[in-house]
C-alpha cells in the first residue's frame, strides 16, 4: 500500500486522516505494517474469509430489505435468485 504521505498527497487530504485510517485497518487486522518494508494487505486466510462472510451477510440483508420494500414476495425473490440472471 502507499505510504501515509503518498496517499495523503494523492487524495489531497491531511496525512493525519490517512494515519488514522491505517491505524484502524491495522487494528482490524486488515493490513500489516512491517517496519522498514511498508504496509501490506493481510494475507491471513481466516481473516479474509471472515470479511467475506460479513460482506455476504450484509448483501443478503440488503437484498431482503429491497425485496420487501418493492413488495416482492419471498417465493418470487427466491425464483429470481434461482434463475441466476446475475
Amino acid at each position: 500500500m502507499p505510504s501515509v504521505r503518498d496517499l495523503a498527497q494523492q487524495l489531497r487530504i491531511n496525512p493525519n486522516t490517512v494515519m488514522r485510517a491505517y491505524q484502524e485497518l491495522n487494528r482490524d487486522e486488515l493490513i500489516e505494517t512491517r517496519r522498514g518494508q511498508g504496509t501490506f494487505i493481510t494475507t491471513k486466510s481466516q481473516k479474509i474469509q471472515h470479511i467475506r462472510d460479513n460482506l455476504a451477510e450484509d448483501a443478503v440483508k440488503n437484498f431482503i430489505e429491497t425485496m420487501q420494500e418493492l413488495g416482492i414476495e419471498r417465493q418470487t425473490a427466491i425464483s429470481i435468485l434461482e434463475e441466476g440472471k446475475w
